[in-house]
């Protein structure tokens, strides 16, 4: 078909849709004449034009068909997907209604239209109030918009629907979207460090229950959830001290005097693990828990299976007499000082090693599994494999032998130092270090009585070799078992002075300061651990470090940059966006900056993040680009449509620079907010007057001034300089309004103002006189309504004033009384006549 044929039938088809609107097989054969003609526009209203014929028609399958052909032609066509929701309504397909109730959102929030996201959403929320996929989509939503309050309410709504269905996974992506928007709720760490702990995530869980004491350190729930997590991740000196931190807070917690017996009794402590058990038990007894109390006593049989009190209590409770095997995941047992030198030897051997993978943060002596055995000198294997050391007289000269055979020319050379025995005189004391000063050392740790006999003895191996430092590593390590953290602190710091390569000591110092309760040294020692693993490009330890420290510290500034610039793609985009967020909300202006102005590098339209770098650079005194900044959200608003934002960007910008208050007055006539409109125009009348356009100054004052009295107060000012004709109606209806409102020093200034301009204005004397009676001068106000008087057509009115004032002072209503007779006997208004005539007879 040609063009003209292709036009004949369009008109024919036209005029067919005209004579039967509902003739659907004509509507859909104009669509398809439209479609091949390429008129997109009219194909898209006619496809929408049939699918309301078949839907009015009932044929809702078609209807949907064709408004899917409406989206393929058109996607962002609203009222297609309008149209789409409706289908599926009726059809009551409540999925794949909240599916396009889901992605009409999307487009809205696309094309920055929030607010209509949010309407739709809550609308689709109505109809189906238990779907938390839309919820959650709300959430986000508001989310997007800044409206973080009901964000947050709708995203703890949507874990507790997860949860009572039992879509804990779900759950927990609700709580760690809370926890970003406010990650100091207390609350919200702690569900989520328990359902991560039912989830069997013992790392996470430990993770958020750590976050929970360190805003709340005597939190006693989230003491005792961190126990279990410890207990059950086989840290056993991590679980012990949570418990007793919770026992402290709270003695008759019978509970965590269960669990601290059963880790120390997997640790091989079972004299206080027996201690624990029985003090559990009684407390279950005395609360009345009988069922509860029978497992901890039959754990303290499986310890001492004659113990007398748990006997005599399992037969009082009819419970078997028998041990129970504890049921618990294996524990590490405890470091313990051997019974013999021959011993110490063994297990120091037993323990040397040169790790190659160490965790982020070291756990104290007993807390984790020892390596094994890497590699050894020959002489080191054959004394590894012998089980048992005798330690009689000559029993361990095979010994001494065997290093003589050996090549061991270096023990000669090495600073020797007393032990408390000597039949191994040729080892010097002390733990091997991560890393030896020099080769072939062999250490092994003296054994003492007491905890002040070996810090006395570290200290002199400290001031005999000042330049080492491994000794005083030692000293700080037995200084953080005596409990002296201070000086433990002290000690590793001038290790990590002397040795700032050994990433080990500085995994101690971060250990140490960890214990004194010091996050904020913790998190500074973190990251100069972090600068030392980028330095060696170890990347993967480097972001470890990194994440440790915002464990301690999570609004730790520096180490969110590295996180941003040590990362890629949307990972590095999230971080810097988090790193904006916190720059901003603790004032740092200069990383606030930065951040912002890299995010707005990779998508400049984040009109949000663009307010908040101009924000930053005028705190910072760079007002060249925060006047930049203001001028791109001005043209990014006006280009969106969004005139009330690009209102207060044109009002911020006008009070920088002039030339734009026509702008502003014409953005605020389509806002519809008069007060503002007002006094933009204002503004911009006196920026008129002073670049002498007088004339369209007064013009835009006189629009205004019907609605707004500042506006008519300034116009009143100009027109009386002018000496124009309108000032005496405009400053009667001023002065009216002041009156009416009883601004009476407003109106007096008012008058007295307009007299110089007219001082025989009868209503100016009448109006003065009327406010010095108000404020009692009565001889003023006489003298104002006698002048008054004097004037055609003000003789009763005046009178009636003057009389009233005069009735107001003492002995005067005689002379009052003449003066309404006098008055009376000169024809005038009725209303005026009655009211003096009411006032004589009052």
């Amino acid at each position: 078909m040609v063009g003209s044929d292709w036009e004949q039938t369009l008109n024919g088809l036209e005029k067919s849709l005209q004579e039967d609107p509902r003739d659907t097989a004509t509507c859909r054969r104009l669509a398809d004449a439209y479609a091949v003609r390429g008129r997109l526009r009219d194909t898209v209203s006619t496809y929408l034009h049939l699918s309301d014929l078949l839907q009015s028609q009932g044929d809702y399958e078609n209807a949907l068909q064709i408004s899917g052909l409406v989206l393929q032609l058109q996607p962002e066509s609203e009222k297609g997907r309008l149209q789409r929701i409706h289908l599926f309504e009726q059809r009551q397909d409540v999925a794949q209604a909240s599916k396009a109730y889901r992605e009409l959102s999307l487009l809205y929030v696309e094309q920055g239209r929030g607010q209509q996201a949010i309407e739709l959403l809550e609308r689709a929320r109505r109809g189906q109030p238990d779907n938390l996929e839309l919820m959650l989509e709300l959430a986000e939503t508001h989310t997007a918009e800044g409206q973080l309050n009901q964000a947050m309410n709708l995203f703890a709504q949507a874990a507790e629907g997860f949860l009572m269905r039992g879509h804990r996974e779900r759950a927990c992506d609700c709580l760690r979207r809370l926890k970003v928007l406010n990650s100091a709720n207390v609350s919200v760490l702690l569900q989520l460090g328990k359902l991560y702990l039912e989830l069997d995530r013992l790392g996470e869980s430990e993770q958020e229950l750590r976050g929970v004491l360190r805003q709340t350190l005597n939190h006693e729930e989230a003491l005792m959830l961190l126990g279990q997590v410890c207990q059950r991740k086989g840290q056993g000196r991590d679980a012990c001290l949570a418990f007793q931190r919770l026992i402290s807070l709270n003695p008759e917690s019978w509970e965590a005097h269960e669990h601290l017996a059963q880790v120390q009794q997997s640790q091989g402590l079972p004299f206080e693990a027996g201690q624990n058990y029985l003090r559990a038990a009684e407390g279950y007894l005395a609360l009345g828990e009988r069922e509860r109390a029978v497992r901890p006593l039959r754990n303290l049989l499986a310890i001492e299976p004659d113990h007398p009190g748990a006997v005599s209590h399992l037969a009082t409770l009819n419970a078997p007499v028998q041990p129970l095997e504890l049921e618990m995941p294996a524990l590490e047992p405890a470091v313990t000082a051997p019974s013999t030198p021959s011993g110490e030897l063994r297990q120091a051997l037993k323990r040397r090693e040169l790790t190659a993978n160490k965790p982020v943060l070291k756990p104290l002596p007993g807390s984790q599994p020892q390596p094994k055995v890497s590699s050894m000198k020959p002489v080191l294997v054959k004394l590894a494999v012998v089980e048992e050391l005798p330690d009689f007289e000559g029993s361990n000269d095979w010994l001494s032998e065997d290093l003589e055979i050996a090549d061991c020319a270096w023990l000669a050379a090495l600073p020797l130092f007393s032990s408390n025995w000597t039949t191994l005189q040729h080892l010097v004391c002390g733990d091997a270090p991560a890393r030896l000063s020099w080769p072939g050392q062999i250490w092994v740790r003296p054994r003492f009585a007491k905890l002040s006999e070996e810090l006395e003895h570290w200290s002199q191996v400290c001031r005999q070799t000042p330049e080492l430092w491994q000794p005083r590593s030692r000293w700080a390590e037995t200084c953080m078992k005596a409990g002296l953290y201070e000086q433990a602190i002290e000690l590793y710091r001038e290790v990590v002075e002397v040795a700032p390569d050994n990433d080990e000591m500085r995994h101690q110092l971060i250990q140490a300061l960890i214990w004194n309760d010091d996050l904020t040294g913790a998190a500074e020692a973190c990251l100069g651990l972090a600068d030392l693993y980028r330095g060696r490009g170890e990347d993967a330890e480097s972001l470890e470090s990194i994440q440790l420290l915002l464990q301690l510290e999570p609004q730790h500034l520096g180490a969110r940059r590295r996180l941003s610039d040590w990362t890629e793609g949307k990972v590095s985009r999230h971080h810097l966006s988090v790193l904006a967020e916190l720059a901003f909300a603790q004032e740092s202006w200069e990383e606030a900056l930065r951040a912002g102005s890299e995010l707005l590098a990779a998508d400049e339209n984040q009109w949000q993040i663009r307010r908040r770098v101009q924000y930053a650079a005028e705190r910072c005194g760079r007002d060249g680009e925060a006047l930049t900044h203001a001028r791109r959200l001005l043209e990014q608003f006006c280009q969106m449509g969004d005139w009330q934002q690009a209102s207060l960007s044109c009002e911020d910008l006008a009070a920088r620079e002039a030339g734009h208050l026509r702008l502003l007055v014409k953005l605020l006539e389509k806002c519809d907010q008069p007060e503002r409109l007002a006094a933009a125009k204002i503004r911009l009348a006196q920026e008129l007057i002073d670049t002498d356009q007088r004339e369209q100054a007064l013009v835009l004052l006189a629009e205004c001034a019907v609605q707004d009295r500042a506006a008519a107060e300034t116009l009143l000012e100009l027109l009386l300089v002018d000496g124009d004709a309108r000032v005496s109606a405009l400053g009667a209806r001023i002065l009216e309004e002041n009156l009416r409102m009883g601004e009476w020093e407003q109106a007096e200034a008012l008058c007295l103002r307009l007299l110089q301009a007219f001082p025989e204005a009868p209503e100016l004397r009448f109006a003065l006189g009327e406010i010095h009676r108000q404020a009692g001068r009565w001889e003023a106000a006489l003298e104002q309504f006698q002048q008054a008087r004097r004037h055609q057509g003000w003789l009763h009115k005046a009178t009636h004033s003057l009389a009233l004032c005069l009735k107001q002072r003492e002995g005067m209503t005689e002379v009052a009384n003449r003066q309404i007779e006098k008055a009376l006997q000169v024809q005038g208004k009725a209303e005026e006549l009655e009211a003096l005539r009411n006032l004589l007879s009052a």
